[in-house]
This record gives C-alpha cells, sequence and structure tokens, in this order.
C-alpha cells in the first residue's frame, strides 16, 4: 500500500530527528514503507539536512584555538583578583563556618563538612571549600584560584553549548552564519563581560558559579544524548553514557545551589525551539512535560524548605525589610537594572549592596507599572515572535526563565549582580548574532567583536580592582549606597577589625540614624565601646541590639562577655545560655558561657561546654586556657597542663599558650624524694 502524501511530507519533515522505527510506530506505518520513502528521497535529503555533529568534534584544530583564546581571556581580566581577600558573607559561610574547617579527609569529617554547614541543602559546594580549608586553610589565593578555574571551565562549555546549539540549526537551514564564530564571540563576551566578575571575586558565589558549571555540563551531555536519535546510533551505548552524565551532573548541580531545578524547564525549552521546530501539535500532546517539571521543582523546593514550604516563606519574610508584595513588585526594575548593566556594563552602576527604593505599589515609584508593563511586553514578544525570530525568543525566553526562582517569591536579597551569571548566556547570545547581522559578513564580524571585547575586558579590570581590599570593596558601597545602614555598618568593621575606632564609631553611629532599628550597628558600635573602656555604655548598646532583633545571638554573646567582665555572673550566664541556643555552632559562644558556668562554681557543666566548643573548633586558643583554668580550680594540674599541651601540638609556635604553660610547670610542686 503506498504512503498518503500527508504522511510524506511528515516523514520527510521530521526525519532525522526522529528514527525510522520511531516514525513507523508514530505514523501506524511498517518500517520498509518509512524505509522505502527516505529512500526515494535520499539525495534530497542528504543535500538538505547534512550530520548535525558538534562544531568541535569536525574541527579539532579550531575548537582548540577557541579554548585557547577563551582561557587566554579569562586569565587576563581575573589573575588580578588571585590576590583579593574574603569579604562578607564569606565571614561566615567560610572563615566562621568551622563544619568547613576539614582536617582529615575520614568519612564523618567530609560528611559534616558537606550536610552540616551554613547552608546544609549545598553539599557539593560545601565539599569543595572545605577542600580548600583542607589544603590552604584560610589562604584566600587558593580559594580564589578554583573560583577563577570554575569560571573558566565555564566560558568553554559556554562555547560548547552554544556551538552544538547553532551547528544543529544551521544544519537544518535555520540559522544562517558561522555556528563556530558566533558560540566563540558569544562565550569571550560572557566570561569578559563585568557582571560576571561578582561570582568570580566573591568567593561564596562558587555556590552559583559551580552550580552553572554542573548545569551546562549537563546541557552539553543531554544536547549530544538528543542528536544522537539517528537510525545507526539508536542503540549506540555512547548515547546513554551522554544521558547518564546530564543526570549526575544534574544531581551535583542540585547539591551546590537550588538554581539548578530549573534545568527541565531549559531541556524542554531547547526542545520546543530546536528539536520540535516549535510544533503545536507535538506541545499540544506533550504539554503535560512542562507540568512534570514544575511539579520537580515544587517538591524539591519542599525539600530544601524543610517540609513546610509556607511557614518558612513567612519565617523568613518576618526577618526582611520587605513583604512578599513589595518584592514581586520591586523586582520588574531590578530587572531592567539588569539589562542595563549587561549591556552597558559600567563599574559605576555596578554595587555588592544596593539601596533600591521598594515598590509598595504600583505606581509608586513611578516606575514600577512601566517596568512590570514592559517586562510582560518582552515575554509576550518572545510568544508571538518565536517563528518569524526563533533565535531572538529563544534567548528572552532564557533569559527569563532563569531569573524566575532568585527575582519572584523568594525572601532572597532584593538584588545581587551575581544572579546574571546563568541568565545572560540568552544575552550574549543575542549580542554575537546581532554582530554578525550587523556586520554582514564573518571578516566585519570579528574586528566589531574583538572591540566589543576588548572594552568589557577593560571594564571588568576595572570592577575587579574594586574588590582589591575590604576597605575598598565598602568605600564604594557607600559612596553608591550612602543612605543604606549596612553599607555604613560594614564599612565601620573593617575599621574596627583594624584598631582605626574613630573612623569605626563615627560610621555606626550614621548607621543607627539612617535605620534606628538596625540591631547589626549596635552590636558593633558595642565592641568600639569595649576597646575605649566604655562599657556600661556598650552594656546598654547591645541591650538595644537584643531588642530589635532577639533572634540574634551574637548581642547575647557580647553582653555576656561584659557582664563576665563585671564579674556579675548569673546574668552573664544567662545572656549566654540564650547565645548558645540561637548559635549552637558558635565555638566562641560556648567558651564564653563555659567559662560563666565556671565562675558560679558550677565545674561539671562547664567542662561539658568547653569540650563542645572544642569539637566545634580544635584551633580555639581561648577555649584551651579556661579549660586549663578551670582544672586548676579543681587542683587537677596534670589535666591542667595536658589542655595546654594539646592545643601546643596543633600550634606550637603560639608564644603566649607556651609561656602559659611554663608558668604552669613551675607552680607544679617538685615529687617527693625516694
Amino acid at each position: 500500500m503506498a504512503v498518503s502524501k500527508k504522511k510524506r511530507k511528515q516523514i520527510l519533515r521530521v526525519w532525522p530527528r526522529q528514527s525510522a522505527e520511531e516514525l513507523a510506530r508514530e505514523l501506524g506505518l511498517k518500517l520498509r514503507e518509512v524505509e522505502q520513502v527516505l529512500q526515494e528521497a535520499k539525495v534530497k535529503k542528504t543535500a538538505a539536512v547534512p550530520a548535525a555533529k558538534p562544531a568541535v568534534g569536525r574541527r579539532p584544530v579550531r575548537g582548540a584555538l577557541a579554548a585557547a583564546l577563551i582561557l587566554g581571556a579569562g586569565l587576563l581580566v581575573y589573575h588580578n583578583a588571585l590576590s583579593h581577600p574574603f569579604h562578607f558573607d564569606d565571614r561566615p559561610n567560610i572563615l566562621l563556618n568551622y563544619f568547613i574547617h576539614l582536617r582529615s579527609l575520614n568519612l564523618s569529617a567530609v560528611s559534616q563538612a558537606m550536610f552540616k554547614s551554613a547552608i546544609p541543602h549545598r553539599p557539593v559546594a560545601n565539599l569543595t571549600l572545605a577542600l580548600n580549608y583542607y589544603f590552604g586553610r584560610t589562604n584566600p589565593a587558593g580559594y580564589q584560584a578554583v573560583n577563577l578555574a570554575i569560571h573558566l571551565l565555564n566560558g568553554l562549555l559556554v562555547y560548547l553549548f552554544l556551538a552544538q546549539l547553532l551547528s544543529y540549526l544551521a544544519g537544518r537551514g535555520r540559522f544562517q552564519g558561522a555556528p563556530d564564530l558566533v558560540a566563540l564571540v558569544a562565550a569571550l563576551l560572557w566570561l569578559v563581560n563585568p557582571v560576571q566578575s561578582q561570582s568570580v571575586v566573591y568567593i561564596v558565589q562558587r555556590m552559583n558559579s559551580l552550580a552553572v558549571l554542573f548545569y551546562l555540563l549537563a546541557l552539553v551531555a543531554w544536547f549530544r544524548f538528543r542528536i544522537s536519535v539517528r537510525p545507526d546510533s539508536i542503540r549506540s551505548p555512547l548515547r546513554w553514557l551522554y544521558l547518564a552524565g546530564a543526570v549526575i551532573s544534574f544531581g551535583l548541580g542540585l547539591g551546590s545551589k537550588e538554581i539548578v531545578a530549573t534545568l527541565p524547564l531549559a531541556v524542554l525549552l531547547i526542545e520546543i525551539f530546536c528539536f520540535r521546530d516549535l510544533d503545536l501539535k507535538w506541545l499540544r500532546r506533550y504539554a503535560w512535560t512542562a507540568g512534570l517539571a514544575l511539579l520537580f521543582m515544587a517538591v524539591f523546593g519542599v525539600i530544601v524548605l524543610a517540609g513546610h514550604p509556607l511557614q518558612q516563606l513567612r519565617d523568613y519574610y518576618a526577618g526582611r525589610e520587605f513583604t512578599l508584595a513589595e518584592r514581586l513588585l520591586t523586582e520588574p526594575r531590578v530587572i531592567w537594572h539588569y539589562l542595563l548593566i549587561f549591556f552597558f556594563p559600567l563599574p559605576a552602576w555596578m554595587n555588592l549592596d544596593y539601596d533600591i527604593p521598594l515598590s509598595t505599589v504600583a505606581l509608586s515609584p513611578p516606575s514600577t507599572l512601566p517596568a512590570l508593563i514592559g517586562i510582560l511586553a518582552l515575554l509576550v514578544l518572545a510568544v508571538l515572535n518565536a517563528r518569524r525570530t526563533p533565535l531572538l525568543s529563544f534567548a528572552t525566553l532564557w533569559f527569563f526563565l532563569h531569573l524566575a526562582l532568585e527575582s519572584t517569591f523568594l525572601p532572597l536579597e532584593i538584588a545581587f549582580d551575581h544572579r546574571l551569571y546563568l541568565p545572560s548566556l540568552g544575552l550574549v547570545l543575542l549580542v554575537a548574532v546581532a554582530l554578525l547581522r550587523l556586520a554582514g559578513s564573518q571578516k566585519r564580524m570579528i574586528p566589531a567583536a574583538a572591540v566589543v571585547a576588548v572594552l568589557w575586558a577593560a571594564l571588568a579590570w576595572a570592577r575587579v580592582q574594586d574588590w582589591r581590599t575590604e576597605e575598598a570593596l565598602w568605600r564604594n558601597c557607600v559612596r553608591k549606597s550612602p543612605r543604606k545602614a549596612r553599607t555604613m555598618t560594614v564599612l565601620g568593621d573593617t575599621y574596627g577589625k583594624a584598631g582605626d575606632t574613630k573612623r569605626a564609631e563615627p560610621l555606626y553611629l550614621r548607621a543607627i540614624r539612617l535605620d534606628p532599628k538596625y540591631d547589626k550597628a549596635y552590636n558593633n558600635l558595642a565592641n568600639i565601646y569595649n576597646l575605649t573602656d566604655r562599657r556600661e555604655q556598650a552594656i546598654e548598646t547591645l541591650k538595644q541590639a537584643i531588642q530589635y532583633n532577639p533572634r540574634s545571638g551574637h548581642p547575647y554573646n557580647n553582653l555576656g562577655k561584659n557582664l563576665l567582665e563585671l564579674r556579675r555572673y548569673p546574668e552573664a550566664a544567662d545572656a549566654l545560655a540564650r547565645a548558645v541556643e540561637l548559635m549552637p555552632y558558635n565555638a566562641e559562644a560556648h567558651n564564653n558561657y563555659a567559662a560563666a558556668l565556671a565562675s558560679m562554681g558550677k565545674y561539671e557543666e562547664a567542662e561539658s561546654e568547653f569540650r563542645r566548643s572544642l569539637e566545634i573548633d580544635p584551633d580555639l586558643p581561648e577555649t584551651y586556657s579556661n579549660l586549663s583554668l578551670l582544672y586548676q580550680r579543681q587542683n587537677r594540674l596534670d589535666s591542667a597542663i595536658a589542655a595546654l599541651q594539646e592545643y601546643l601540638k596543633r600550634h606550637p609556635q603560639d608564644s603566649k599558650i607556651k609561656a602559659e604553660l611554663q608558668k604552669l610547670k613551675a607552680s607544679q610542686p617538685s615529687p617527693a624524694p625516694p
């Protein structure tokens, strides 16, 4: 029986994206009938549809040169970041996160580093930070080197992914141009755009860049799996290795940061635009796949939020200075700012700590409603023009898809530049294609792209310099957010840590004037009062910090230390008990609480708290010293000496503990003569 004209057209339109066996099943034909149609059209098909293999696989030399160019550009722009210090959230997530302070590679220690750290649902990222600590302790150069390596690998993966995507489209006549060149230009522009600097130089944002690395690995592996659906490779075991690699990378990405949960939707987006030609029949038939992807994201969110998503969201918003409605109204304006700093990436417009006025209603501030309408218009245009301008629509939807989690309902900070790291892949694709179209030829595109890349690289270099020291970074933030209490407080902290109380104190007072309920400013101002022998003033200031934020443990800890110095032991013990309750993994708080208990004669409880402090941080000298004093009070001199010797095994060069040990040994009575 002859194959109908309609089915013949369907076969020729879809093959070789579907094998002959799949076409036969889908169209209700016999395999030999499909093969006959293909045989009749063999010459024409071969000419119209060349094999869609990745560009790098066809041209290994050109691929190697592209890789060398990407790596060289990245090293040139970011190598000066290797000497940059830790900043801001690096302190709680690395320097004070004792669980990642890995000292041995046994299973228990590695497990604790992965699953008991400050953010336990990011075990893969936690492990990389722990390994950094294991090999280099708190030397920031090692952490910066790993961050840079991840960024360079991401540049290569952006190139591989876009080369595969564009080569496939070009092979089917749906992209006019040079896939390799456009992919290379896009990867270079993505790599050197200054907006990426926050994901490279800000060490804790490794969680973001590492998640993107696994995300892109999964996409590259999945794409190779997907294009292997051909009659001659459907049973190839390599195909399943690609699929396994994609699944494993997806899992590792989820363990790095939650943004990877959008991967199923990204795969669906590529399937629709690339492999299904925006086939509405296929969309209707497989609409359930989108629902399945959304269901996965919902289930993953419930797991991350400890099984109580609504309660967790309410609790998180209770600790924020904005409501859910205010965040949803503000984010469209933030997204337009993201677009501005991507296309015009001037360091003067970038900030670590933005002070963006909240949108309270649709016209307050007046730009709120226009921003929202503009975002909706872009989305509608992307959908309506998908057939006429598929790459433009794909890039637009990619951008908004990958902002969907961090720029909508989650109670996160209002704006951070690192949130553009993955969404900007869609934007660089647009820029690269636009350069090709405007130049009119590959030869004219190369110098145009080079000009943009050099300009962006120079701006990125300048932006990286803003991070060279903590003082430089926060002076930059204060200039850009002069009315934000947090920027004033953190700049004050940089001076306070350096012992410059004269410059720190006015900044804390200014922060309090800007936000009279900002508890961190009160807490840190109290530290300045302590350093300048104003202890009673410090106590009153700490009580104000507790009044404005009773859920923060640091003011209780500092209050307890002050009361200890004044020998008000019962009050100190009460404050420190609360500090330990709020910060169960803070070694300093346990040490201070133990000291208060010891001063009240509660020796057994005190010893237990000292031991708990050492479990959390076995490198805290004050704990060993205080434990030794406890044993001395109990006339357990051997135990007192052993406590100090235990510390010196770890830190044999500590002169203070050495002197303390020598003094203790000298006070030990001589043994009686036989």
